[in-house]
């Protein structure tokens, strides 16, 4: 049960990480995006 455990954990961190790394990268796209619009 450990093992698989582990590989769940692993595939859902797989999962994850990419999503994160996007939702990162949009969030600070989209503040750049106001603070620029706000500025005008």
């Amino acid at each position: 049960a450990g093992g698989s455990n582990g590989m769940l954990m692993a595939g859902a961190f797989l999962i994850v990480l990419p999503v994160l790394v996007v939702f990162i990268a949009l969030q600070r796209h989209f503040t750049q995006g106001i603070a620029t619009a706000g500025m005008k």
